[in-house]
């Protein structure tokens, strides 16, 4: 179904070329900015990404000592599921590394960067299903304060989500 808006086809086609402009510009005026990021910082980030991969793999070491419960129970399947993402975290923050290592800057790590905060809200999701003792709370919390510390790095609204936490 056509609207009719009393335009002739030649303003038609005026308004036809010009929608993409207009489009791209609405969009590249609803992102946030840049400004709202720390700055940049390549070796202070690439060092927070070692030191991630190293507490995850700590942590994940801590986990697979606490006792497994019975199978078919939920603590033994957020046990085995928790184990998984931070198999999958340390893998991801390993990743990131090295290719900040090898100068890849913020647009290049985004999406791994993302991919490690969806695979650490699962982890959390699983955790908090589970008994752990105090070891592996300390792991979480310093695994957490490494990605607390990237998180302005990548996150334009990573001041609103610190206010909100506190």
């Amino acid at each position: 179904m056509a609207i009719h808006l009393g335009l002739t086809q030649e303003d038609s086609m005026r308004v036809a070329r010009r929608l993409p402009l207009v489009v791209g510009l609405a969009l590249t005026l609803g992102l946030p900015a840049h400004a709202d990021l720390a700055p940049w910082d390549q070796e202070r980030v690439g060092k927070l990404a070692v030191e991630l991969a190293v507490a995850v793999k700590d942590l994940r070491e801590d986990v697979r000592k606490v006792p497994g419960h019975n199978l078919g129970t939920l603590q033994s399947r957020s046990r085995h599921r928790l184990l998984d993402a931070l198999r999958l975290i340390r893998s991801e923050a390993r990743h990131l590394a090295a290719e900040l290592q090898g100068g890849a800057g913020r647009e290049e790590t985004m999406s791994i960067y993302e991919r490690i905060g969806s695979l650490s809200r699962d982890a959390r999701e699983n955790a908090n299903r589970m008994q752990l003792p105090e070891p592996v709370l300390a792991g979480i919390t310093r695994a957490g304060s490494l990605w607390s510390q990237l998180t302005p790095y990548y996150d334009p609204d990573w001041k609103a989500a610190a206010s909100s936490e506190e």
